[in-house]
């Protein structure tokens, strides 16, 4: 069997770059090709059998990817760049894929911030729309303060005598106060502590129910609730009067003027704890009760004589002119 060396080793390649011509075909003998060769001659000798070899098909230089060919995952920078990186951290990857990392990181926190804004913007905008806004438009623009709960009743202030009395007790009303038996020549001043409930009374609430034309606001705005009740004995019976403090914060000629209603009254007999009979026909006129100036009105029944005057900031209101006079000296400023 002849063997011919390969034409396309580079042996065989001239240096002007020609290729010399392919070599002859390559023949071999076998048992099977001899007895094949025999039996189509005719007896004649063994003929080799031909082999076409093709020729051996060298590699090529491998080429750079198109740029439709390269890989195509975020981060990635194309092979010309190393796995690993030249700093000092030690965590495969680029650079860039690190930053992205944190920036998608940066991006989810946001969003989630985001949400959480949102949501606690509605739930604040629905409560105002169905507490806040109601009571805005109810009230005008300004939301009531909360009124005081039924188990907390405001306080009852405390009472304060405005006078020195010989004697001191409490009742419902005057009349209800105990009577006293006077000989003749004595006086008696008994102040009588006017309650309900346990509570002293109120003079805007106590006045108006004796003089309708003293308005309850007019009595809180110029005077105080606290005040003073007292009766007055003699042999001629029991006479009632008052003393009211001015407020500090009321202005005295107003406080003077808001009383002085009294003086067109058709309810002066209240004042009294029996029938005073029939009033002057002079109506009021002016006096003085312990050298203050007064205003006074005279009945036919013996001694009554309804008064009235100013002690500095004090009013003194009697239903006898000596009972004045007593509780006049007994003021306690």
């Amino acid at each position: 069997m002849k063997i011919y060396p390969d034409p396309n080793s580079g042996d065989n390649e001239r240096r002007d770059g020609v290729r010399p011509p392919p070599p002859p075909p390559i023949t071999i003998r076998t048992m099977d090709s001899d007895v094949k060769s025999v039996e189509e001659s005719g007896g004649g000798n063994p003929q080799g059998e031909t082999l076409n070899i093709p020729p051996p098909i060298r590699p090529e230089a491998p080429k750079p990817p198109e740029e439709s060919e390269k890989i195509k995952i975020p981060g990635y920078s194309g092979p010309e760049k190393g796995v690993f990186q030249n700093d000092a951290s030690p965590i495969l990857g680029t650079n860039s894929q690190e930053n992205m990392s944190e920036k998608e990181d940066g991006k989810l926190k946001s969003l989630v911030t985001l949400i959480v804004i949102i949501l606690a913007a509605g739930i604040i905008g629905v409560g105002a729309y169905y507490y806040v806004y109601p009571l805005l438009l109810k009230n005008g623009g300004v939301v009531p303060p909360t009124p005081p709960t039924a188990t907390e009743p405001p306080p009852t202030p405390a009472h304060v005598s405005l006078i020195f009395a010989d004697v001191t007790e409490e009742a419902l009303n005057l009349q209800s106060a105990s009577p006293e038996t006077i000989e003749e020549g004595e006086v008696l001043l008994k102040e009588v502590i006017l309650s309900q409930n346990g509570n002293a009374l109120k003079l805007s609430e106590y006045l108006p129910a004796l003089i309708p034309e003293l308005s309850e606001e007019e009595l809180k705005n110029n005077f105080e609730e606290n005040f003073t009740a007292f009766i007055y004995y003699n042999e001629s019976g029991a006479w009632p009067g008052y003393v009211l403090k001015r407020k500090s914060s009321a202005v005295a000629i107003i406080a003077q003027n808001s009383f002085r209603k009294v003086e067109g009254s058709s309810s002066l007999k209240n004042f009294f704890l029996s029938d005073p009979g029939v009033p002057s026909s002079n109506g009021f006129q002016t006096g003085q009760v312990n050298n203050e100036p007064a205003r006074y009105i005279s009945f036919n029944n013996q001694g009554a004589a309804l008064s009235y005057a100013w002690f500095n900031d004090y009013l003194l209101i009697s239903t006898n002119y000596i009972g004045a006079q007593e509780a006049g000296d007994r003021l306690a400023f």
